[in-house]
């Protein structure tokens, strides 16, 4: 990827996801994922953001019982704080606890709904 960018991008732009032959600017993910979303053929693109992505990570994370380092740097990667990842992402405990069960049970045929 690097050896492609010296003839595709700026030598001023700094960003590893940069525009191509564009001024100093950087790929906009969401508008990736949401172009990836229409043109894959998904049958509810709409619901396809990074939020609902976000989120997802979130949910699988509080399965895994990280410990409080390690969230704190999900969280960072994530692009907030631990205490911004507490309040908006965690569910309650007994939607983790089903949720942990259908994962390591390997239940794939269990029907919640």
């Amino acid at each position: 990827m690097l050896k492609a960018r010296t003839n595709l991008v700026s030598k001023d732009n700094p960003y590893l996801f940069a525009q191509i032959k564009k001024s100093l600017k950087w790929i906009n993910g969401s508008n990736v994922l949401k172009k990836i979303a229409f043109d894959c053929g998904a049958q509810h693109p709409e619901s396809l953001t990074s939020s609902r992505l976000r989120k997802q990570i979130a949910t699988v994370l509080q399965i895994l019982n990280l410990s409080e380092i390690e969230m704190e740097q999900i969280a960072t990667f994530m692009g907030h704080t631990r205490k911004t990842h507490e309040k908006f992402y965690r569910y309650v405990s007994i939607y983790l606890k089903i949720c942990s069960h259908i994962i390591f049970s390997g239940c794939d045929k269990l029907k919640i709904f």
